[in-house]
């Protein structure tokens, strides 16, 4: 056995597990009628006489009619958004952009996570402060000793090279006495 379930007796809605859940809102069904045929071939008609109309008029007639459709647009735009429930002032606004009632322990739930989720992240945010302040800290620290550490060792450095210079010193001093010393031999002789 696989574990998948298998087909169910009933039938299962469309996309199960892939759409967002419903709209809480209030379901609206406008009563809108389809427009009959005789409304469809009367605007068709109408169409086609304002195109033959429009060839023969003067510009301040094409500018006022559209004015007249730049209204009637508005118009209707206007009327659909109430229609809709798009119109924020419509008493039975309805739809997807319209306030929905939510029941006060949901609004509590959604106000303690956001007031939860919150904290966290400033809590996070505090956090990553202070470990890269606490981080440039042993930086600067790691920097101060690693330039104490170059000091003392140039300090050293100059000590081995005088001593250095003391022992070639003398044994220079030495050999040019010992020459002194011979040269005196062989010229007093």
């Amino acid at each position: 056995m696989s574990g998948m379930p298998g087909p169910t007796g009933g039938p299962i809605p469309p996309g199960v597990g892939l759409a967002p859940p419903p709209s809480v809102s209030m379901p609206y069904w406008p009563n809108v009628e389809a427009p009959s045929e005789s409304d469809l071939e009367h605007e068709r008609e109408w169409a086609l006489q304002d195109a033959e109309a429009d060839q023969y008029k003067s510009r301040a007639e094409l500018e006022k009619d559209a004015e007249r459709t730049r209204e009637r647009v508005n118009d209707s735009v206007l009327e659909l958004r109430a229609k809709l429930g798009l119109d924020p002032d419509a008493a039975h606004a309805h739809g997807p952009f319209t306030p929905v009632r939510r029941h006060p322990f949901t609004v509590a739930i959604a106000a303690a996570g956001a007031a939860t989720a919150t904290v966290i992240g400033v809590h996070m945010y505090r956090d990553h402060r202070r470990s890269s302040k606490a981080a440039r800290d042993a930086a600067r620290e790691a920097m101060k000793m690693s330039e104490l550490r170059r000091k003392a060792a140039r300090k050293a450095a100059r000590k081995r090279w005088a001593a250095a210079k003391d022992v070639f010193g003398s044994a220079a001093r030495t050999v040019q006495r010992q020459r002194k010393k011979a040269m005196r031999r062989l010229t007093h002789r």
